[in-house]
């Protein structure tokens, strides 16, 4: 990222990182809420090879029939909407990166227990990415190829790695369109879930895009950048600490909660540190980022690194309303922390600019955990009355 950042120049970095979140937006429709469920379910059955290729197949087969909606919606837009067809060839290119996600088959190793092999696949699209950034990416004019790149590779890493997930059980795979349509009706309010989560997170730097442009918007992609680094780990933490919580509490409620309470401290003691560095070292690192001096995005980095501590802390939180309580509620509190998003970004924006984008982030972060928070807790105490 740093040698993009100062290759690219001001302005097209910002403008790669808005088309980059617009697609994202679309993401969840591809993935729906399979990250959860499908893990979930194969974790269940793993000793049935029968059942395994038959979830297999009908996760496979909804992911490409969901992904096909998406591009169809995605690529109307681009052509159609002013602000969007000025950079058609790169939204078109940042498309491709939805095939990426289609592709991926995390879910799959994570529910069979075999994700460390997964962590290697991802080990050779980090490198050949930066191999093909570090070899065509020469000039501010090569900016349409980073997405185009970082898709294509992760397109042929994935493919592999579906392979060597479907190849094996062949014989087992079962396809079938009302199997595709029964898992896509099962994990309904999980696709919701994560389709708000999603929006709550790559809504900041589209709304600043359509506000502002230029320095702005690159120094709040710098600071988001960073940011998202530490997101991505917790949400890593998030994926794979489900389907352990889900099968500890199937046989011990109390062992999943005790596990629970547990990761929240790891967390904690982790991401204090996390946000402590971030926050007073944050002017140094901008400047490794960048390579200058930054004083605009070093501001904006100080206010991120708060959110990556929230948002942490409300892993556990989270893993507590999906596998003990309702994924029904879970989705209603995600609805009421995008309202409150999107509300206080379209006040904030216009008023300050990238500040008031990172603030809006700090506050969602913290809205989301309070509410969180607040529904476990009245949970628990109608739990201890009803006995």
């Amino acid at each position: 990222m740093p040698y993009l950042v100062r290759v690219l120049g001001e302005g097209q970095f910002g403008l790669i990182s808005f088309s980059t979140s617009f697609v994202s937006l679309f993401f969840p429709i591809a993935e729906y809420g399979f990250m959860l469920t499908a893990p979930r379910s194969l974790a269940l059955h793993q000793n049935n090879l029968s059942e395994v290729g038959k979830i297999i197949s009908n996760v496979i087969l909804a992911k490409v029939l969901l992904g096909f909606c998406s591009f169809t919606i995605v690529l109307f837009l681009i052509f159609f909407e002013k602000r969007l067809s000025e950079n058609i060839t790169l939204h078109f290119f940042s498309l491709l990166l939805l095939w990426g996600q289609v592709l991926m088959p995390s879910w799959a190793y994570q529910g069979l227990g075999v994700l460390k092999k997964f962590v290697g696949y991802t080990l050779v699209f980090n490198i050949a990415y930066v191999l093909f950034i570090t070899i065509f990416i020469r000039s501010p004019k090569d900016f349409l190829y980073v997405n185009l790149g970082q898709a294509l590779i992760a397109i042929a890493v994935y493919l592999v790695a579906l392979g060597n997930i479907v190849f094996p059980i062949q014989k087992y795979l079962n396809f079938s369109l009302k199997g595709a349509f029964e898992e896509i009706r099962n994990g309904f309010f999980f696709f919701l879930t994560n389709l708000l989560h999603f929006v709550f997170i790559t809504a900041n730097i589209v709304i600043l895009g359509f506000f502002v442009s230029g320095k702005q918007l690159d120094n709040y992609s710098y600071a988001e950048k960073i940011y998202m680094i530490f997101r991505i780990v917790s949400g890593i933490i998030y994926q794979m600490a489900y389907p352990k919580v889900f099968l500890l509490k199937e046989h011990s409620p109390k062992a999943a909660n005790d596990f629970l309470i547990k990761l929240f401290f790891a967390i904690l003691l982790i991401f204090v540190i996390v946000s402590s560095v971030l926050f007073w070292q944050a002017e140094f690192i901008i400047k490794l980022f960048t390579g200058k001096q930054n004083v605009e995005a070093a501001e904006l980095l100080k206010i991120l690194s708060f959110s990556s501590l929230i948002y942490a802390l409300s892993v556990p939180v989270s893993q507590k309303i999906l596998v003990f309580y309702s994924s029904k509620i879970f989705a209603l509190i995600l609805f009421l922390v995008v309202l409150f998003n999107i509300g206080v970004n379209l006040y904030t924006v216009p008023l300050y600019g990238a500040k008031g984008t990172a603030t809006t982030l700090l506050l969602t972060e913290a809205f989301f955990l309070i509410l969180s928070t607040i529904y476990v807790l009245i949970a628990n105490n109608l739990e201890k009355k009803n006995g």
